[in-house]
């Protein structure tokens, strides 16, 4: 019981209305320029583009459920963006957000919402989703 608790409430970490959270906490540490706001947000708009394509593409279905798609995981790739992304600005917490965000994935697999391989490719594209927005943030957001 106490496991199931713990991993739902992990889960939601990267649910789709934490964004309501975590973007004005950007905007607010931005700065004037709202550059790293706007950077930010595009990815997120990529991502949930990205994996809503994917996943009406390959429509598979989840382990415990026959009426939605899993692959790829958007929490975990919503996860690991943030991590990626939010780290530059959180050097010395990077860390936790990586843990944060490996703990979502594990949290998937074990609620029976992906296999480990939804998980692992969701993981690995927020991953290079974030990095490939922090390397060419300059062209993003000119």
């Amino acid at each position: 019981m106490l496991p199931d608790f713990f991993f739902s409430a992990i889960s939601h970490l990267a649910d789709f209305w934490i964004w309501f959270i975590v973007l004005p906490i950007v905007y607010y540490y931005d700065g004037e320029e709202k550059n790293y706001f706007k950077l930010v947000l595009l990815g997120l708009i990529a991502i949930e583009l990205f994996t809503g394509f994917l996943k009406v593409s390959v429509e598979r279905l989840r382990p415990l459920s026959a009426i939605a798609t899993s692959f790829p995981s958007g929490h975990a790739t919503r996860a690991f963006y943030l991590s990626s992304v939010l780290s530059l600005k959180m050097k010395n917490h990077a860390w936790i957000l990586y843990l944060l965000a490996t703990l979502v994935g594990i949290s998937r697999i074990y609620l029976g919402h992906h296999y480990p391989a939804d998980v692992i490719f969701g993981a690995l594209l927020g991953y290079y989703i974030g990095w490939f927005t922090l390397k060419y943030k300059d062209k993003i957001i000119s």
